[in-house]
């Protein structure tokens, strides 16, 4: 139950400055020691320019590159200027980022959910081997646990209209999870039951209401969290 924006493109401008830039001798040169998988390190690139000289070795101004980059910073204030820079270019749709989840236990077992990092995981699993993406990530984030490919599959839960879906496992399900059930839902990872009538806070995504008639599902349709109403199927 997540949502996605449609993807932006690059303004004409961005595209400009990266054709340009890739047409510089310095950038020709670290483009193709990157085809050829070598190894380098690369110094004295300001922090404005370091999103621009990026998509301009990956060819996201012409026919982007095939596969996805991991671009590690040392802190977390870093990785949050780098993804505004990189989405100002345009580039909103093809960059993931992968916060540091901050710690609310003392153990690993009862760890909670960052909706942040379970959006770029799922956006992850869902993408082909060889789309471009790139996921930012400060170090921290690199170095704590998180769900194994197997785990996120199987621990989702799909509905669709007219299919039919078992309301008291979807329920225990949604518990099991870490998911508060509430009277009315207003923040995420909240769900409340009137009947047949389902409100669910993704973790990800916008607030849904699910209407069921017995087993199946009648209706799956957007709600305000100030209304209540619903807006949208």
């Amino acid at each position: 139950m997540t949502t996605t924006a449609p993807p932006q493109s690059l303004s004409r401008q961005a595209s400009q400055l990266l054709s340009l830039l890739s047409e510089r001798p310095e950038i020709a040169k670290l483009s193709r020691a990157l085809d050829n998988s070598e190894r380098m390190v690369i110094e004295g690139v300001i922090r404005p320019a370091r999103g621009p000289v990026w998509s301009a070795l990956r060819d996201f101004h012409a026919k982007p590159k095939t596969g996805p980059s991991l671009w590690v910073t040392p802190t977390s204030d870093g990785a949050e200027v780098l993804v505004e820079d990189l989405r100002a270019l345009g580039l909103d749709s093809k960059v993931l980022y992968f916060p540091f989840r901050e710690e609310r236990t003392k153990t690993e077992d009862a760890r909670p959910v960052d909706p942040m990092q379970l959006a770029a995981l799922e956006r992850l699993q869902k993408a082909k081997a060889d789309e471009s993406l790139l996921v930012v990530c400060p170090v921290r984030a690199l170095l704590q646990k998180t769900m194994s490919r197997e785990s996120l599959a199987q621990n989702g839960w799909t509905m669709r209209q007219g299919e039919e879906t078992d309301r008291d496992t979807l329920l225990e399900m949604m518990v099991a999870e870490g998911y508060q059930r509430t009277t009315m839902v207003e923040r995420r990872g909240e769900f409340s039951a009137r009947g047949d009538i389902i409100d669910i806070y993704p973790i990800t995504g916008v607030p849904v209401r699910v209407e069921l008639f017995g087993d199946e599902v009648e209706s799956i349709r957007h709600f305000n969290l100030d209304t209540q109403r619903s807006i949208k199927e």
